[in-house]
């Protein structure tokens, strides 16, 4: 077992284009690579969105994948760097659509940066609440 990250996204395509306009703006701030860690860049398709860490330097673990299939979902990162970017994600997917559901095997005190960095990047919103 590892650290992971569970979500069943309960989105239209309005709210996947509105959680894909949120992911450029966390990547605008935090180096994202490929599902595989090898391109530097979000794979922005259609209905998908997918992001790893950077695997040259060991940063990779899950692919986190963000889709309108409204299957339940997770992505394993290990507490690598770019959890706080998952967890960024996961908070965005949370407030386009509070339906969604969003655990983590974490408690609290592991999504503190990611709660930061998501203030730091949406400061006119407020952190969706989930429950840890």
């Amino acid at each position: 077992m590892g650290y992971t990250h569970y979500f069943t996204p309960k989105i239209n395509k309005e709210q996947f284009d509105k959680i894909a306009a949120d992911v450029k703006v966390i990547e605008g701030a935090v180096d994202l690579f490929d599902g595989r860690g090898e391109s530097k860049g979000v794979v922005y398709e259609d209905d998908e969105i997918m992001f790893n860490g950077d695997a040259s330097k060991g940063e990779d673990h899950e692919t986190l994948v963000i889709n309108t299939s409204g299957e339940w979902n997770f992505c394993k990162t290990a507490r690598k760097p770019y959890d706080d970017a998952v967890v960024v994600t996961l908070l965005c997917l949370k407030f386009h659509s509070p339906e969604s559901e969003v655990s983590s095997d974490g408690d609290s005190g592991d999504w503190v940066e990611g709660k930061e960095l998501f203030k730091k990047l949406f400061p006119d919103r407020d952190v969706p609440k989930i429950e840890l």
